[in-house]
């Protein structure tokens, strides 16, 4: 007899098992991340201030951010949820953009169907007074499933010199794309999902995500590759 039960793929996911927090052992910590989503946002800041908070307590000095199975999401969950508190600098999230205007997000003076091409303006600060802000190294551990969001939250660290990233690259492209827009064919009904912008990542470079220090990961042993940047300490 067959299961009635929704396959694992198909069911949404507890926010237990998208987001984890662990201290280590000399004076580290993992902060697991598989998703840049969730529906109460302010859920999700209380979970990292949490974290923070308890790794001040700790006296942590090195934080493992995994995001190896991050698929991506909304990037102000990263920008208040995170950089507030491992940030040393005011910081863009990316650089260079193409955008195309299309029906319902046209903003006055732009016309449907134009692309545009512009530079991010957008300046996010860094909370240097933060009493919660890790004074520490970060280690952002990524994987070829690391995707979208997960990628400009990975360029940002990179670029802007807040962390390292660990692990295996190659699998997306550093310049992301966004603001999907569902287009519905009228004769055979299928769906195509179609970005609308363009994001370049800060540094200006057009490449594919790549780590500064290879981990190849083990899939029986997911845990163990996750505490492997320890070993890249200096």
């Amino acid at each position: 007899e067959g299961s009635t039960d929704t396959p694992v793929a198909f069911r949404e996911k507890s926010f237990a098992e998208l987001f984890q927090f662990e201290l280590l052992g000399d004076k580290a910590a993992l902060l697991t991340i598989n998703e840049f989503y969730w529906r109460d946002k302010p859920k999700f800041y209380e979970f990292t201030r949490s974290a923070f908070e308890r790794m001040r307590g700790a006296g942590t000095r090195t934080l493992i951010i995994d995001i190896r199975a991050n698929s991506g999401g909304d990037d102000d969950v990263w920008i208040e949820g995170i950089m507030p508190y491992i940030a040393t600098k005011p910081y863009r999230n990316g650089s260079t953009f193409v955008l195309r205007i299309v029906e319902g997000r046209a903003k006055e003076g732009q016309n449907v169907g134009a692309v545009v091409h512009g530079f991010q303006e957008s300046v996010y600060p860094a909370q240097l007074d933060n009493p919660l802000r890790l004074k520490g190294n970060v280690h952002v551990l990524i994987s070829p499933r690391t995707y979208s969001s997960a990628v400009l939250f990975s360029t940002a660290v990179q670029d802007n010199g807040f962390g390292t990233l660990a692990g295996v690259g190659g699998g997306a492209r550093s310049t992301q794309s966004g603001g999907i827009q569902f287009v519905r064919l009228p004769h055979t009904k299928m769906t195509f999902v179609v970005p609308r912008f363009l994001l370049t990542r800060t540094s200006g470079v057009r490449d594919l995500l790549q780590p500064d220090a290879l981990v190849v990961g083990d899939p029986f042993r997911p845990m163990n590759d996750a505490r492997s940047p320890l070993a890249e300490r200096g």
